[in-house]
């Protein structure tokens, strides 16, 4: 965990409200088109079983997501989401905790930001210790500290801080990345409550330098292709 001053913890959350460019309930279906669409797709690439897919749940909404980035045809919905049932079989993002990716959730530039007693412990950012850093907990843990609530913004959605000067992903591997990326994204699913389908990331972008864009374009990749519909506020901020 880390320390977040109450101005600056004031700041993330007026930018993550101001920039809410999403519906709450993105996957709501809206007709009988809808429905029709997702039955079809059905029909096209059966649901595999929870187990199949590392414990997410492949129900109308995820078919339902898929379908609203293809104009709700579920002809050319088909190929898109049988490779990202065939990805989530590979890669299991339900079953994926802190210790499968120890080199990046050490490096703490991924902050699942919380309330409540204990939520601002402190370490030096500026540490360069390697020995003092391995004994810090791998972040952000799987399940919330005790006494503490994950953080939203008032419409549900569950926040993320990135601290770009502390990312380094060139240190890991692009498996690492990749299971990183997911176990952060299930991550964020699990925190959200009922009625809510979209995420809240607030990027921090100081230290952001040129050789990080190919790991960016690689996530950004990830998202789109397995996870649609599941952006609603990206903040952007460099203060």
């Amino acid at each position: 965990m880390i320390h977040i001053s109450p101005l600056k913890r004031s700041k993330l959350l007026v930018f993550a409200n101001l920039m809410l460019l999403f519906r709450v309930n993105a996957t709501a279906l809206r007709d009988g088109h809808h429905i029709s669409a997702i039955k079809e797709l059905k029909q096209l690439v059966p649901p595999p079983s929870k187990s199949e897919l590392g414990g997410e749940e492949a129900d109308n909404e995820a078919y339902a997501r898929f379908l609203s980035i293809n104009k709700w045809d579920a002809i050319k919905t088909e190929p898109n989401i049988r490779e990202s049932f065939k990805w989530r079989r590979r890669v299991k993002p339900g079953t994926i905790r802190p210790r499968d990716c120890p080199i990046l959730c050490r490096q703490h530039a991924w902050i699942a930001l919380t309330t409540g007693p204990g939520s601002k412990m402190i370490y030096d950012d500026n540490n360069k210790n390697k020995n003092n850093q391995q004994q810090l907990p791998l972040d952000p843990p799987y399940n919330c500290p005790p006494l503490q609530s994950w953080r939203t913004t008032k419409h549900g959605l569950p926040i993320t801080y990135f601290r770009c000067w502390m990312w380094r992903p060139n240190e890991a591997s692009n498996e690492e990345s990749e299971r990183h990326l997911a176990y952060h994204i299930h991550h964020l699913i699990r925190r959200m409550p009922r009625n809510v389908s979209r995420i809240c990331v607030v990027f921090d972008m100081r230290g952001f330098e040129g050789w990080m864009l190919p790991y960016i374009h690689r996530c950004i990749n990830i998202l789109r292709m397995h996870y649609p519909g599941r952006a609603g506020a990206m903040c952007f901020i460099n203060w």
